[in-house]
């Protein structure tokens, strides 16, 4: 008796939500983009954006947020790190978003849209199809398929816009990132490590608007398809200034690169003036086991995970990957020689070329190259075959005379 009540009621339900009228928009309604500032957190530095559907008539006050993850998801990192974390929209009360935004002290910029009704009508029918559990997900991709390109995807689609002014079309896609990194030098060290030649592309104008200050910016210049500029209004709802990060500037990783080199420079005179040669040994297989480890990251991140953009990665090369060979050769081998002047060459041409490299790399990187070319040729002996050359061009500066004496007598 129970159960048959039970499917009665679901039955019931069901034929009520099926009756249920759709929510219609009253001509006072509006539809607008909302621009976050950036956060602190390393999932807010881009900054947000959001739709907002407003209609006093109707009683709407509706967000609609393309950022909504899960970091309780089981295997969140791992699903991260493979590039296959789920994105999914979720709909919040306007009240609800802007007391998260005032908390964290982040502002929110309003761009009203200027629709007529069946245009607005369109952009929420789609919004709120999208929002169902059915159709609420997609997979995330940080360039290419964002909470804000999923946006700028949706008005375009809806609107047929397109932008008047191009801007800045000069910028990378690293570049750009850049532009919002320059408070945190340890991420930014750890995202020029992990991308790959991709990054170092130009982002025209619609890619650009993978960062929502970007689009915000271009948004502004959209216009529909009967030339009418698609933004009518723009408020300032939330204005904070941008938080500033408080770190000690002498932990970042320049400096404390560069005091590594110094460090390396110290052991080379020691190795050579005080001869305390035994000692770094360990050293030496403790700093190439290091970069190995980094090798092992890169690959990682370039063969076994969907990241399109760790993909081409130079960042490789200067880790040295083939001096875990050394390890296992023999003292005084050929095969140990070898590697160490390939490491000589490598270091010395990346160098070399650092400003023509087909990647831009975080220049916190050249105190690391000159940490391994000064242990090349600490073990290559480098004294000593500076010696042997000295010896050799004395040698010539005595014998080269003397002949030319004797073939004058």
């Amino acid at each position: 008796m129970r159960r048959i009540l039970l499917i009665i009621l679901s039955v019931l339900g069901t034929l009520a939500m099926r009756a249920k009228p759709p929510i219609q928009l009253s001509e006072r309604s509006q539809v607008s983009v909302l621009t976050c500032g950036a956060g602190t957190e390393l999932y807010s530095i881009f900054g947000h954006s959001a739709v907002r559907v407003y209609d006093p008539i109707s009683g709407i006050d509706a967000v609609y947020n393309y950022g909504t993850f899960d970091f309780e998801a089981p295997n969140f990192a791992l699903n991260f790190l493979k590039g296959k974390l789920t994105f999914w929209v979720a709909k919040t009360t306007y009240d609800r978003f802007l007391t998260e935004y005032y908390y964290t002290q982040r502002s929110v910029r309003e761009q009203v849209l200027a629709l007529d009704q069946s245009e607005k009508l369109q952009i929420f029918d789609f919004l709120e199809w999208n929002v169902k559990p059915a159709n609420r997900s997609y997979q995330y991709d940080f360039y290419f398929d964002n909470c804000t390109t999923r946006i700028r995807d949706l008005l375009e689609e809806k609107l047929k816009l397109s932008y008047r002014d191009p801007g800045d079309v000069t910028k990378s896609f690293r570049d750009l990132l850049h532009e919002n990194l320059d408070q945190y030098p340890w991420t930014r060290f750890g995202m020029d490590l992990i991308l790959g030649t991709l990054s170092d592309s130009i982002a025209d104008q619609r890619q650009q608007m993978f960062l929502p200050a970007y689009y915000y910016a271009h948004l502004d210049h959209a216009v529909k398809e009967d030339n009418v500029t698609v933004v009518n209004e723009r408020q300032i709802i939330l204005d904070f200034p941008l938080t500033s990060v408080s770190r000690n500037p002498w932990i970042t990783p320049r400096m404390l690169f560069w005091g590594l080199f110094g460090l390396e420079m110290l052991f080379f005179l020691l190795y050579y003036v005080a001869g305390h040669k035994g000692r770094f040994k360990w050293h030496d297989k403790f700093w190439f086991v290091v970069l190995f480890m980094a090798f092992l990251v890169m690959i990682s991140m370039w063969f076994f995970t969907d990241h399109e953009v760790c993909k081409s990665n130079w960042n490789i090369l200067w880790t040295c990957p083939w001096m875990m060979l050394w390890f296992c050769t023999v003292p005084g081998s050929w095969t140990r020689e070898a590697l160490l002047w390939l490491t000589i060459a490598v270091m010395s041409a990346m160098l070399i070329t650092w400003n023509v490299l087909p990647q831009k790399m975080d220049p916190a990187i050249i105190p690391l190259m000159l940490v391994s070319l000064m242990k090349a040729l600490r073990r290559i002996g480098l004294i000593k075959w500076i010696d042997r050359m000295r010896s050799s061009m004395v040698a010539w500066t005595v014998i080269v005379p003397v002949g030319f004496s004797v073939l004058e007598f």
